[in-house]
């Protein structure tokens, strides 16, 4: 996830149609840019995969004796749960330009509905964790709790697994359009030349 709000922060922004493609002036490691969407949507993924792996970070902490007990882990997979969500709608954002508009035939778009979705699965995988077993919800040790747990928690994960692969289409598409862009202007170099 910081990887790709490397990848932002050291994008070119100074790219013209007479001057191409001109490397950045400086490698930026951090900025803080909450109101550019290109940076608001991996900053938001990075939080919610850091809470969201608590668990995973206090077993660490545990075993090298740092802390002795896990609390907290349905509120810290249900608040990563809802961050993943609120990058993943901000993505389509993002895609669409800062609309919310269907873009069925745009890859970046397929994306990122595939982690609305995964994410709308770790929300359901994390709801049994509050659960009181009573007339609300179920809880998380007694049936169907455990099984709605599992389902939504490997719906998400399937999810994110699909919108990942097509993550690798996305880019080479994006690469092909970068290097059309630059054999237009070439062509159009030897034809003023010639």
């Amino acid at each position: 996830m910081y990887g790709q709000l490397l990848e932002y922060l050291n994008e070119d922004d100074r790219i013209t149609e007479e001057d191409g493609s001109l490397a950045p002036e400086s490698w930026r490691w951090w900025a803080w840019r909450p109101t550019e969407l290109g940076w608001l949507v991996p900053f938001v993924f990075l939080v919610g995969a850091l809470v969201f792996n608590y668990e995973t970070i206090a077993a660490l902490l545990s075993s090298l004796g740092l802390v002795s007990e896990h609390v907290g882990l349905w509120t810290t997979s249900m608040l990563g749960s809802v961050l993943f969500l609120a990058a993943s709608v901000l993505q389509i954002a993002e895609v669409g330009h800062g609309t919310f508009r269907a873009q069925p035939r745009n890859i970046s778009w397929w994306v990122a509905v595939l982690f609305v979705i995964g994410s709308i699965g770790f929300v359901v995988g994390s709801l049994p964790g509050f659960g009181t077993g009573g007339g609300g919800l179920p809880n998380a040790d007694q049936e169907p709790g455990p099984l709605i747990v599992k389902v939504g928690f490997l719906l998400g994960g399937l999810a994110y697994t699909v919108g990942s692969y097509l993550m690798l289409p996305e880019m080479f598409q994006e690469l092909g359009r970068q290097q059309g862009a630059e054999g237009s202007d070439e062509d159009q170099e030897l034809e003023s030349s010639g």
